[in-house]
């Protein structure tokens, strides 16, 4: 009987990499691996789901090493509320990369999230703890004229990559999206470069993230508003059930005993003052 001429090591390899389906296998394994690498143990506790939003100013943002803004306030007390012991805290991570993370990965609470149509059976859904106005802007002094999406769709629109913004427009059938990751800043210098004709994103966010790259107040201006947009925390598949209901019972008694109220209005207070920055 004539011994094997390949290895059997590299007849194996040989065999896994030829199936498709074992090549996605490895392949899922791989980018799973890869994305859980830093993710803390207490991730799978049911007790302590792994917190985690994006820097979205005004409404949740990192300045220094304090978290602003009303829906990191509001997250905050519900993790006091809930937490036996010492909260674990949030983790400030760039949107698509924690948008991935709850996607992936069970007990992930992910804020300030839009319950978008997309969206609905990929979560669990907590809230809502506030919302914003989606809106469709342009660099003042710009001869970009749109008053609705319709007219909107012969422009290049801007959008940050993995927003309900984005899944907007690709269900409106908008032929000329540019999805950006990245800082929001980095949106404002397309839009002062004339990479892109108008930016769709949250106001008054587009006017926050235009002075933090230097602009003066007024740069740019709103054309019209698409939607009312609620936000949400959204829980990864999978989580503890236990968790969410405690999580949407303790923001109910925070709306019952007025906390939840009186947040929103020394928030919407300042909005008005411009006292944010």
């Amino acid at each position: 009987m004539q011994p094997d001429t390949i290895p059997r090591k590299v007849a194996l390899e040989e065999s896994m990499t030829s199936c498709p389906i074992l090549k996605y296998l490895l392949l899922l394994t791989a980018f799973s691996v890869a994305l859980c690498a830093d993710i803390p143990a207490h991730a799978n506790a049911a007790q302590q789901p792994l917190v985690v939003t994006e820097d979205l100013a005004p409404y949740n943002y990192q300045q220094g090493r304090e978290l602003k803004g009303p829906c990191n306030e509001i997250v905050l007390e519900i993790l006091r509320r809930t937490t036996k012991g010492i909260p674990r805290g949030v983790r400030v991570l760039p949107w698509s990369r924690a948008y991935a993370l709850a996607r992936q990965v069970p007990n992930v609470a992910l804020y300030s999230t839009v319950r978008s149509p997309e969206r609905e059976h990929l979560f669990h859904w907590v809230g809502p703890i506030y919302h914003d106005d989606l809106v469709m802007m342009r660099r003042r002094g710009s001869a970009v004229k749109a008053a609705n999406l319709e007219e909107a769709k012969k422009y290049t629109i801007g959008v940050m990559q993995d927003y309900a913004g984005e899944d907007l427009l690709r269900r409106n059938n908008f032929p000329k999206v540019h999805s950006l990751p990245g800082a929001p800043e980095q949106m404002v210098y397309m839009l002062a470069h004339d990479r892109v004709d108008l930016w769709l994103e949250s106001w008054p966010s587009g006017m926050y993230y235009a002075a933090r790259a230097g602009k003066p107040t007024g740069w740019i201006e709103p054309l019209f508003t698409v939607a009312r947009e609620d936000l949400y925390v959204a829980f990864s598949l999978f989580s503890d059930q236990e968790t969410i209901r405690r999580w949407s019972d303790t923001l109910q008694s925070m709306k019952e005993d007025g906390t939840y109220r009186k947040l929103i209005d020394r928030f919407e207070e300042r909005l008005a003052n411009n006292q944010l920055q």
